[in-house]
């Protein structure tokens, strides 16, 4: 599904690794840790930042069109449709668009519901309110592409009564879809597959208005970078989550989209189900779950004071164009100065790799193993399955969430060693309170997918779960499992950092097949009177059996 599509795109719950030749300090000491900027102020310094995507935050609603250059280069519009003059010479297209809220029963690709759970239990429904921007900068339409999906922005929704860090009500919903095209048919007619990439995010918000720009187009004369979206003259802008609530999201996709969930979730409850819409599938996908608190880590200092290996990682032997930064495992980079000091570059990582855990653990040290901030975050991405055992599975595989600063956005690596499905994560010792960073981590796997990866049959399981640190030890945690309802759910939370793996143990009694029991059989004598030649002959005959009886003619002696 999603492999067919001619896109590019960074998938999982992106961790933003940059690296500049810059100064690091905390925003406003007023403002909250979600509205914490990365001050760039500062020259002749190097930098370099673990925090969350802003993908989710950042991205306008677009279709953007690439196109090869004379030179081999790549150029990019932002097209209105396919049909659209300046993008007559595109060579693929990829698209962006928020799910807005359903109209009908048999709308797809939409919002079905936002709900959240109070503390003291009380269910409060989301009231849909509007959307930032009203008006979107660029729109674009499917005329001259009709299996081109199309959508809205970031929706608003109050749950009244529900205050906020900003004392509002209010809060956003950014659930993005993401995709490409596959090509043109034999019409020469743009053809796009219904599947995507999802994600979505909950942001609590108060509006803000001012010379706000669009987000992501570059337009604005006020900051938007603290927005949870912008447009329109309007901000909605970043508030912290209200304290002991539980949030919840369903969204109807338009997509068989049974894979797996993970991200910024604690305690996460999850339903999946697929629906016809003619002959297409399509997916309800709901989750609840408590926010979590994230790591930011940020170290900077002088370039002069850079230690000697940092420094040949990171600086030596690169130049303007091919900085040496660029090889360290990002999946994208944006160059805005040179290494002499005359530019930014940034790396964004994918964290279903180890360089995003392996690269933070250079640095912690530096660091003194302390966050700069700790924002909140309600974020999931929903993943395509990964393996026969998931892509059998006609519903969700699995949901992951955990609060770690890097973590692998794949699934759970099984260990043959060990038996055991293996997961890393990473973060700073202390938060920036000074308080240790406690940990986070809970999977819930469908029962029928944990027997297929581990080949049981369908007997009951019994799990364990381990916190093993870096050097073998093993970490206190409180843990817990249980099955239910077709589901197994293992959680951990207690633990410390700075990179500790955890460990999924799965387990099956194996039932020795009984012997049949062995009936204890008896002897009896049968005898019989035969004519012979002579006269009479007694015959006898000794019958052994279970419940023994003499043969006709014959009488029990």
């Amino acid at each position: 599904m999603l492999g067919q599509l001619r896109l590019r795109a960074a998938i999982g719950s992106s961790l933003t690794f940059a690296l500049i030749l810059v100064a690091a300090s905390a925003g406003a000491s007023s403002d909250p840790d979600e509205r914490w900027l990365w001050d760039t102020s500062q020259k002749d310094s190097f930098g370099i930042i673990f925090q969350e995507s802003s993908e989710l935050i950042a991205q306008p609603l677009t279709l953007n069109g690439e196109e090869a250059g004379a030179s081999g280069g790549v150029g990019f519009h932002k097209c209105l449709s396919v049909l659209d003059p300046k993008c007559k010479d595109v060579i693929k297209y990829i698209y962006f668009f928020y799910l807005p809220q359903c109209e009908s029963p048999s709308s797809i690709n939409c919002i079905e519901g936002f709900w959240a759970i109070d503390k003291s239990g009380k269910r409060i429904e989301g009231v849909r309110y509007g959307q930032v921007p009203t008006t979107p900068a660029i729109p674009y339409t499917n005329v001259g592409a009709p299996s081109l999906p199309t959508g809205s922005v970031p929706q608003l929704y109050r749950l009244p009564g529900l205050n906020h860090g900003g004392g509002s009500d209010l809060y956003s919903i950014n659930a993005q879809v993401k995709g490409g095209d596959r090509g043109k048919d034999a019409n020469g007619v743009w053809q796009f597959g219904r599947e995507g990439i999802f994600e979505a995010g909950i942001y609590p918000v108060t509006i803000k208005e001012g010379a706000y720009g669009d987000t992501g187009l570059f337009n604005n004369a006020l900051d938007n970078r603290s927005c949870a979206h912008a447009g329109d003259g309007k901000c909605s802008m970043r508030e912290s989550f209200p304290s002991d609530a539980r949030f919840g999201l369903k969204v109807r996709l338009g997509w068989r989209a049974n894979g797996w969930i993970h991200g910024r979730i604690n305690e996460p409850v999850a339903t999946f189900d697929v629906s016809a819409s003619g002959s297409n599938q399509v997916s309800v996908v709901s989750l609840e779950a408590k926010p979590v608190k994230v790591p930011t880590f940020s170290v900077t200092m002088p370039k002069t004071d850079l230690p000697a290996e940092l420094r040949r990682l990171y600086l030596e032997g690169g130049s303007k164009d091919d900085p040496r930064i660029w090889g360290r495992g990002g999946i994208s980079t944006t160059l805005g100065r040179s290494l002499s000091g005359d530019v930014i570059n940034s790396i964004t990582y994918e964290p279903n790799v180890a360089n995003g855990i392996d690269e933070l653990a250079i640095w912690l040290a530096l660091g003194k193993e302390k966050a700069v901030a700790a924002p909140t975050y309600w974020s999931f991405k929903l993943r395509s399955a990964w393996d026969q055992c998931t892509t059998t599975n006609s519903k969700l595989s699995a949901v992951l969430g955990t609060n770690a600063t890097t973590y692998l956005d794949g699934p759970p690596v099984f260990n043959a060693e060990t038996q055991t499905l293996d997961y890393r994560v990473s973060a700073p010792h202390s938060m920036p309170d000074g308080i240790k960073t406690v940990g986070t981590y809970d999977l819930v796997i469908d029962a029928s997918v944990a027997r297929c990866i581990y080949g049981f049959s369908n007997a009951p399981v019994s799990a364990s779960i381990s916190v093993v640190g870096e050097n073998g030890e093993n970490r206190v945690a409180a843990t817990t499992v249980r099955e239910r309802d077709g589901w197994i759910y293992l959680s951990a939370s207690g633990f410390t950092f700075s990179s500790p793996t955890l460990r999924v143990k799965l387990s099956q009694e194996t039932v020795a097949a009984s012997k049949p029991t062995e009936v204890a059989k008896k002897s009896i004598v049968c005898t019989k009177m035969s004519k012979v030649a002579a006269g009479k002959k007694l015959m006898t005959k000794r019958v052994t059996a279970e419940n023994p009886k003499c043969p006709k003619g014959f009488k029990k002696r």
